[in-house]
């Protein structure tokens, strides 16, 4: 009974103990995968897994980021059965037929490490679900089988009529045009007239009535510099659009006894009353003309000014003045002027900095030139005090041994060890080879003598060292050895502080040889900075001097038929259209005319030409599709959606930005006026490429993609020169400031962060957003840029992070904006499909351009 007792009780202690340890296991388990493993769901299905239409999908969303073809993390590539086989740089993933076997799933099942998708990853992927988990071992169950045959041609489908947001905007740098991308149309706005213009039409899609642009939606615009291409972005293709320019050709007038047609132009001969509502004005005029509809008249005065005048109202509207386009010309020279004048600032404090650099570098290696010196001076007089040392050590012990009796004492002692240690040899060889016992006996017995002998001879000399007459040369040694440690420690230490100062002036003299190089190169850029101001500002000189001269020389006027333009002759044979309603410039043409002109029922301008000749105009200004790169489909050279599009300072190229999601972004230069792809950067990005903006000067290229990473990328040597990250989600704007010295960036963080590119540091952030900032865009130049956001905030920061001002929330999801480079005209749109103008970044709005209404 005893016995049994204690086989329960230690079969119960086994149990109890056993237990113990699988807790103890569960919980290092647990410990190690964070957390309890996901729940793998079962699957009960009889047909085979498709692993195309039905895995594939699953890893897109939470594996292919890291495990593709570009990107394969550990050597993994999860995109093909065939893929997967292969495992990776720890061997296989997956063993057929066993799926609870496979670490492929064990992994994503978060059953042992490591945890996949990684936790915080940079992409979001998210674990998968337990029925995913369950297809997934079903599929390895299976045996793992199948293939990717391709997605096909795209079906494409045409988006619903009332699908009218605005993803993207561009405005022309004179601020004449506008464009608005609403689903797959982009329509065009005269913003001078505030009127629509036209829808743009890709033949190629069908009947023009369709009125579409591209097959999916118009996810980036952008004009050239000189406001004659429009290039827009869809899925796989780029569509460059072309403004027709002014063309003309030279009539020849002959004399004729009666007309054999009707006439084309509309007289000019009939004489123009000043209407009863402006003759209190005093209206002076020595050429009048009146709009067609009668409600706007243009007088020319004496002063060879042109006032446009509300004939109902009685009030003046506009004075115009012919050379509006010079005029322009000088206000975007007097920018030059003004950057050139920061510029130079910035250049001279540049080489104020360097010389007080140099300063601090002089003095640094002045300072570490005398503490090299003082260091040396120690470590001299430190390995005098051991030289003294040893030298007092030497002499002590000269003077010892040259005592004869201790000299004979000593010469006997060392005899006598030499004997000793050769006897004890002797009988260790005879030990080691097995001697004769009386043998070994009496080696050993003969060693043991000789180390007596010794010892009595090594004591002998001792006591003679003893001996009163030597102790002070053996205390002379003794206090010698004493010495030389710390001073043997003293020297050490000094050849540190040898060592450190001998570094330091090494590094003060690198660094007096590189503020020298800076400061030649401060002094160069300051000299260039002084030159180019210097250049601008007699080229602004002229070009006022030019606007003096031509300001005031108009000499008639004419309106067209239909209501919209007005046309102004010059004494100096020059021709400006402007607009009827409120004498906004529209363009201008050369050509000779002596003054007289007229519109013709189709539009186009006869001039009368000091010759006697006349010429026909053909204003021009309608936008044609010029060509189209990519094919815009799967096979297209362009990946994915293009999201940016940003032509080049001097419009000899264009970069657009793309990319798969979560695959890897895109990043391609195009010559806009062949379509030729010029270079391609495929490696900037993990993620699709959301932004672009050129540098001033056209050398680099600032990027911004859902990878969170502004970059920029030198165009010469294609390397990237700057990777700031800092936001937390996608960066979404890009935008240089014209000094070329700073970016700005916009992200779906609610942050807009300012970015010192000399030093690659963070400037400022700006929060107070309640969504993503989707816009962000320098102009001027004092330093301002325009911000918008989703939540319909509109807000002008300045370079250093602070708010300057905000304009009028329109209450919209805002997605896009574009401004010109002189600050005057911002236009904004989103998710309503309004497309909203302000002028000089002032509220109220000016024009809001609503969407068409939806075709039937």
């Amino acid at each position: 009974m005893k016995r049994s007792k204690f086989i329960f009780l230690k079969s119960l202690v086994v149990v109890i103990c056993a237990a113990i340890l699988s807790m103890f296991s569960v919980s290092r388990a647990l410990a190690e995968t964070d957390g309890p493993p996901l729940v793998i769901e079962k699957v009960n299905r009889t047909t085979a897994v498709d692993f195309e239409t039905e895995i594939l999908p699953l890893f897109r969303g939470s594996c292919l980021a890291c495990h593709n073809r570009k990107r394969s993390k550990a050597d993994l590539i999860l995109e093909t059965p065939a893929d997967i086989l292969k495992g990776g740089e720890n061997g296989d993933v997956v063993k057929p037929g066993h799926g609870a076997e496979s670490s492929l799933l064990r992994v994503a099942a978060h059953q042992e490490k490591p945890l996949m998708p990684p936790k915080d990853n940079k992409v979001s992927a998210p674990d998968l679900t337990p029925t995913q988990l369950g297809l997934l071992r079903l599929w390895i169950d299976q045996g793992a089988k199948g293939e990717v045959r391709g997605i096909g041609p795209i079906q494409w489908q045409v988006p619903a009529a009332r699908l009218q947001p605005i993803d993207a905007v561009a405005i022309s740098a004179e601020g004449r045009w506008a464009a608005a991308g609403r689903a797959n149309q982009i329509h065009m706005y005269d913003l001078p007239s505030s009127r629509p213009v036209v829808t743009l039409v890709d033949p190629s899609l069908g009947a023009s009535s369709t009125k579409i642009a591209h097959r999916e939606i118009v996810q980036s615009l952008a004009f050239s510099p000189n406001g004659t291409l429009l290039a827009s972005g869809g899925y796989g293709e780029i569509k460059i659009w072309r403004r027709s320019e002014p063309t003309s050709k030279k009539l020849a007038l002959v004399p004729t006894t009666a007309p054999t047609t009707s006439p084309t132009t509309a007289p000019t001969t009939a004489p123009v009353q000043v209407p009863a509502s402006l003759v209190a004005h005093g209206v002076p005029a020595i050429a009048l003309a009146i709009r067609p509809d009668g409600k706007v008249l243009v007088a020319v005065g004496p002063d060879k000014i042109a006032r446009l005048w509300d004939v109902d109202k009685g009030t003046s509207i506009a004075e115009i003045k012919s050379g509006s386009l010079v005029i322009r010309e000088t206000e975007k020279q007097e920018r030059i002027v003004q950057l050139a004048t920061a510029e130079m600032t910035y250049a001279s404090s540049r080489v104020d900095r360097t010389v007080a650099s140099q300063k601090a570098s002089e003095d640094r290696l002045a300072k570490s030139t005398a503490a090299k010196t003082a260091t040396d001076k120690v470590l001299a007089e430190k390995q005098a005090k051991v030289a003294k040392a040893v030298a007092d050590k030497a002499a002590a012990g000269v003077a010892l041994a040259a005592d004869a009796e201790l000299h004979r004492a000593e010469e006997l002692a060392q005899a006598a060890e030499r004997v000793a240690n050769d006897a004890q040899a002797v009988a260790t060889t005879a030990k080691a080879s097995s001697a004769a016992a009386p043998v070994l006996e009496g080696l050993l017995a003969s060693a043991d003598a000789a180390k007596k002998a010794a010892v009595i001879a090594r004591a002998a000399a001792s006591a003679i060292v003893s001996q009163p007459r030597l102790k002070p040369l053996v205390d002379a040694i003794a206090a010698s050895d004493k010495a030389k440690v710390p001073a043997d420690a003293e020297v050490q230490s000094a050849q540190r502080d040898v060592t450190t100062a001998s570094t330091e002036v090494k590094l003060a003299e690198v660094a007096s040889r590189k503020v020298a190089a800076d400061l030649i190169a401060a002094n160069a850029a300051k000299a260039a900075a002084q030159e180019a101001h210097k250049k601008a500002a007699s080229e602004f000189a002229i070009a006022q001097q030019k606007v003096k001269s031509i300001n005031v020389t108009i000499r008639n006027a004419a309106f067209s038929l239909d209501n919209y333009s007005l046309a102004t002759a010059g004494e100096d044979g020059s021709v400006d259209l402007w607009n009827a309603s409120n004498g906004a410039h529209l363009e201008s043409i050369s050509g000779t005319s002596n003054g007289s002109f007229a519109f013709t029922r189709n539009g186009e301008l006869v001039t009368s030409n000091s010759d006697g000749s006349a010429t026909l105009w053909n204003l021009g200004g309608s936008w044609t599709l010029e060509r189209t790169i990519g094919s815009g489909d799967s096979n297209s050279p362009i990946s994915d959606r293009v999201n940016a599009l940003q032509f080049s300072p001097d419009g000899t190229m264009l970069a657009s930005g793309s990319g798969e999601p979560s695959r890897g972004g895109q990043i391609k230069l195009w010559n806009p006026n062949s379509g030729q792809l010029l270079r391609s950067f495929d490696e900037v990005h993990s993620d699709a490429v959301l932004a672009l903006d050129f540098s001033p000067d056209g050398t680099q290229l600032a990027s911004g993609a859902a990878d969170r990473f502004a970059r920029i990328l030198d165009l010469k040597t294609g390397k990237i020169t700057r990777s700031l990250e800092g936001h937390s989600h996608h960066v979404l704007g890009v935008s240089w400031k014209p000094d070329g010295r700073t970016l700005a960036s916009s992200g779906a963080d609610n942050q807009v962060k300012i970015w010192d590119l000399v030093s690659g540091d963070r400037k400022a952030a700006v929060a107070g957003f309640g969504k993503e900032v989707t816009a962000v865009h320098f102009f001027g130049t004092q330093g301002e840029a325009v911000t918008v956001a989703a939540d319909a905030q509109i807000k002008i920061i300045n370079d250093t992070g602070g708010i300057v001002r905000a304009l009028h929330p329109t209450g919209d999801f805002l997605q896009a904006a574009a401004v010109t480079p002189d600050g005057r005209t911002l236009i904004v749109g989103g998710q309503s499909g309004a497309l909203t103008v302000w002028r000089n970044l002032t509220d109220p709005a000016v024009t809001v351009f609503s969407p068409p209404a939806a075709q039937p």
